[in-house]
């Protein structure tokens, strides 16, 4: 536990599954961590995301008790910078000096490359690329949510695989995409097509479950695919190249050819993460690993707003 005394900043990746907290004092030392529900406001709700940060701040600062003089919050479903507004909004609720409020892509950015250029795609329940060119340009690529985008996330590989199993389900074919989505749903194979067909729409269209629900039927998807299921690593194969393309077009526009894959998807899934890997080697643009986690990025931000040596009191993050 820090001082009481100890000035401090906090850094917040507000998620679409988790979200998660770390507090770091002004010479880079981490003084607590802490995680908790989801919080992106398009997939659960304004109150909820402000539940679940409100949650994390106060785990995190019954480790770390000083006085906060900045928090960098990156919130999954922003597409730009918050505006004065919301940031003061959220200073007050945090009971912090400063805050700034951004894109999970932009603290995702920070834990890739620091203050450098480079592309970084962050796939989560959702997606989006953001960029920042040799001048300092920023481009930003995707992101449009569920409804209209979101390529490459475990919400669209979900959407689609359930998709295929329904399909698989009109023509009467009982195949492992099929039986899985059974089993996720708590609908037995054996029931009569009247009864699973009506299971199966409660489920799939619970009105009390928020949008971005069913984005972990992706995780059903990689296991299959680990298990030599042709049509499910063909799909993941298919998100990679999808994420790809968006770093691409992110970073032909910011005139930068170096890209840094974050987020659940890209993290935890070997398939998708070759596919995305390999399209960019295609195309001629280097992959890089992330030095940080997207939290510590965004602590990184909070003590370049400090104006304190950021990449020193980084240097041991790892």
């Amino acid at each position: 536990m820090s001082d009481a005394g100890e000035e401090l900043v906090l850094g917040i990746d507000v998620g679409g599954t988790y979200t998660r907290a770390v507090a770091v004092s002004l010479a880079g030392r981490i003084l607590g961590r802490a995680e908790r529900q989801a919080g992106n406001p398009r997939t659960t709700s304004e109150r909820a995301s402000r539940d679940a940060v409100l949650a994390a701040v106060h785990a995190v600062r019954d480790q770390a008790r000083g006085r906060v003089r900045h928090v960098t919050l990156g919130i999954a479903g922003l597409i730009m910078a918050g505006e004065a507004d919301e940031r003061t909004r959220w200073r007050e609720l945090i009971g912090a000096d400063n805050v700034l409020v951004d894109s999970d892509a932009r603290i995702a950015h920070a834990a890739a490359f620091g203050r450098a250029p480079g592309v970084c795609v962050v796939a989560g329940t959702g997606s989006q690329c953001l960029a920042f060119g040799p001048s300092g340009e920023r481009v930003r690529v995707g992101g449009w949510g569920p409804r209209f985008g979101d390529e490459g996330s475990a919400y669209w590989i979900a959407r689609r695989a359930i998709a295929s199993a329904l399909h698989d389900m009109d023509r009467a074919e009982e195949t492992s995409m099929l039986r899985t989505l059974a089993a996720y749903a708590g609908v037995a194979m054996g029931a009569p097509p009247s009864e699973r067909t009506r299971r199966l729409v409660n489920v799939l269209y619970d009105p009390a479950l928020p949008l971005g629900h069913h984005a972990r039927f992706a995780e059903e998807v990689g296991r299959l695919a680990g298990e030599g299921d042709a049509g499910a690593a063909a799909l993941l194969a298919e998100a990679g190249r999808q994420l790809a393309e968006q770093a691409l077009v992110a970073g032909a526009r910011a005139g930068t050819a170096r890209v840094a894959g974050s987020g659940g998807v890209l993290r935890g899934n070997a398939e998708v993460r070759r596919s995305f890997e390999a399209a960019l080697r295609d195309r001629g643009a280097e992959p890089v690993t992330p030095w940080t986690t997207p939290e510590l990025g965004a602590a990184y931000l909070s003590l370049v707003a400090l104006g304190v040596d950021a990449d020193a009191c980084a240097a041991g993050w790892g």
